[in-house]
Formats: structure tokens, C-alpha cells, sequence
């Protein structure tokens, strides 16, 4: 993985994009506009990414065209501090595009079919022996771009994905309190720098919180199972697929989980407004 040097001065002036991620900036590197990420965490965090990110670089062409794999490694005088990935250009992230009146129900219901297929990718990535521990990990709707002109799904904060002999890390739905600390022989603890061993499981459980947090109208991740219950009784009610129903409350049951992106053209536009929860 190519090398690039930064002056320790200049790469911490550099402004964070956003105040929710300090370590995560923009750079230009060779003219070209890129995300610079810095490895402020942990001795042992540092370590774990800066493995995630070689492997992704080093397996690129094996991986699904829709990961935006890191390209640069950033020296400065005393260490590897940072690295980067080019920056996906006229694009939005899919809570914007979920929330927005600009785009229609089909349109929305299209882009999350089309993540349903990259987990499908995913399954095949498992079945080769390097990967078969393989998990995206913190899948949630910021992580997801779409280009709404050419109607491509790219997945960014790939450095947080779990790979061949690294750990898993963090994700925003599988926290202490989510749905998924009701089911912990399906998702395990972890020794590494999450809260879940992530894997296909976890994998499929954050999708369907993204395609119930569309439906609900907010994040349905954390609120109890009792009401996590009600609330499918309450979607049968208004006459949504039973069989799409059932994937759904798989998630909080004994079992794995189905991928269930073939039934997502049964949601019906016309009850989403009765179906808001949040």
C-alpha cells in the first residue's frame, strides 16, 4: 500500500468535516479530492485499523465495486497517522435520501434493494477462505452514498469492517441497548473494539433496522423488544407482507437472519403514513 508524507503540524490544522467526527478531514492528494481519516484511537485500535485497511487495499480486486477502499497510508516524521479514500463526489448519504421529499417511494425502495444485493456479494465474498469472517460491520444510512444521477450505492468507513484475522469494531445499531442485546446467542460479545462479534447476522440485522427505520420514520434500533413486538403486530395490521414480516422478527429470534431485499417492492407507499412510528 502506497506511502504519502504529511507534516504532523499540518495534518492535525486540518478542519474535521463535522463536529459528531474530529478525526475525519478533507485532503487533496495528487490533485484528486480524498476523505483523510487520523489514527487517534488506542495503541491497539490504531493497530487493528491500520490492518483492516492493508487488507482491503491488499484484496481490492476481489472486493464488491460498491466499498470505497483506502488508498493512501499518511506518514508524518514519527508514524503512520492517518490514511485516505478518494471522496465519492456528487453524492448523498441515504438518511438524507430516505428523509427527502426530492426523491419517491420507489426510488428510495430501489436503493435499499440495491444494498440487499451487495450483502448478497457479501455471501460469496465468505465462501472464499481468506474472508469467510468477513462483515461490514457499522452498516447505518450515513455510511451508505448513493450518486442519484447514475443510481450508484457506494459503502464509505470501510476501516471499520471486520476482516481475515482483525477485529470488529463499533457500529451504531449494535450497542448495549439495541434490539440485538435481546438475542445474545445470536450475536455474541466481542473481545475486540465493539460491542457485537460482527458477522452475516449482524450484517443483515442493521439492514433491516435501515428498512424499518424508513418505514417507522426514525431509529427503531434501541426501543424494547415488547415494543418492537407490537409494533410488527401493528404493521400486519395494516396488511404489510407476512413473510417480509417475519424476516423482520427474525431479528430479535433464535435463528439467521434473512436477506429480504426480494420482498421490498411489497411495501405499499399509500399506508407508510400509517405506519410512521417514530
Amino acid at each position: 500500500m502506497e506511502h504519502i508524507f504529511i507534516p504532523s503540524t499540518i495534518l492535525h490544522s486540518l478542519e474535521p468535516i463535522t463536529h459528531e467526527h474530529p478525526r475525519v478531514c478533507r485532503y487533496s492528494v495528487r490533485g484528486i479530492p480524498h476523505i483523510l481519516k487520523r489514527l487517534d484511537g488506542s495503541r491497539a485500535y490504531n493497530e487493528n485499523t491500520l490492518y483492516t485497511v492493508e487488507q482491503l487495499n491488499k484484496f481490492q480486486e476481489l472486493m464488491p465495486m460498491e466499498f470505497c477502499i483506502p488508498d493512501f497510508l499518511v506518514d508524518t516524521e514519527f508514524k503512520v497517522s492517518a490514511f485516505t479514500t478518494k471522496e465519492e463526489l456528487d453524492s448523498l448519504n441515504l438518511h438524507y435520501i430516505l428523509n427527502s421529499p426530492h426523491f419517491t417511494h420507489q426510488e428510495k425502495i430501489e436503493f435499499l434493494k440495491k444494498f440487499g444485493l451487495l450483502l448478497r456479494k457479501c455471501d460469496e465474498l465468505r465462501k472464499v477462505r481468506e474472508f469467510k469472517r468477513f462483515a461490514i460491520c457499522d452498516i447505518q444510512e450515513e455510511n451508505i452514498l448513493i450518486n442519484p444521477g447514475r443510481k450508484e450505492l457506494r459503502v464509505v468507513d470501510m476501516d471499520t469492517c471486520r476482516i481475515g484475522k482483525g477485529e470488529s469494531s463499533q457500529a451504531k445499531y449494535l450497542t448495549p441497548y439495541s434490539l440485538a442485546m435481546y438475542v445474545p446467542e445470536k450475536y455474541r460479545g466481542t473481545r475486540g473494539f465493539g460491542y457485537v462479534d460482527a458477522d452475516r447476522d449482524s450484517d443483515l440485522f442493521c439492514y433491516i433496522i435501515i428498512i424499518l427505520n424508513y418505514i417507522a420514520g426514525g431509529n427503531i434500533a434501541n426501543i424494547d423488544i415488547e415494543e418492537f413486538e407490537s409494533y410488527i403486530g401493528y404493521l400486519e395490521y395494516l396488511g404489510f407482507n407476512k413473510e417480509l414480516l417475519g424476516i423482520f422478527y427474525g431479528i430479535v429470534r433464535p435463528g439467521a437472519n434473512t436477506n429480504p431485499d426480494y420482498l421490498l417492492d411489497s411495501i405499499d407507499e399509500k399506508v407508510l403514513e400509517k405506519a410512521r412510528y417514530m
